[in-house]
């Protein structure tokens, strides 16, 4: 998931304006290779629903998310292991997207 047009603070404008920026598992604006890894896009798609609102009010009201496909080079879908789908699953059924707090699975 990628976030465009963050309120530009110093990490996360050195983020959008080297590789990218992007959301980590953990509702943190991490670079490319600690973003959220999902299985499939309606996950992704509920997800992004869910941490919208939490993203305007960190970032500011013009932040947006877009979900982006990345192919997982060698993954399967049975490998669940390689995906964040547990962790964002947890932050969701409680609602909890503070990343200083950890989701119970």
């Amino acid at each position: 998931m990628e976030v465009e047009s963050a309120a530009t603070q110093a990490h996360t404008f050195a983020l959008q304006h080297r590789d990218g920026c992007f959301v980590s598992a953990n509702t943190k604006l991490a670079a490319f290779g600690k973003h959220v890894k999902l299985s499939n896009a309606e996950l992704a798609n509920t997800f992004r629903t869910a941490i919208y609102p939490v993203m305007r009010k960190r970032h500011g009201d013009s932040v947006e998310l877009t979900v982006r496909k990345v192919e997982a080079f060698g993954l399967r879908r049975s490998s669940a292991s390689k995906f964040d789908d547990e962790i964002v699953l947890a932050r969701m059924r409680d609602g909890n997207f503070a990343p200083n707090v950890a989701a119970i699975k």
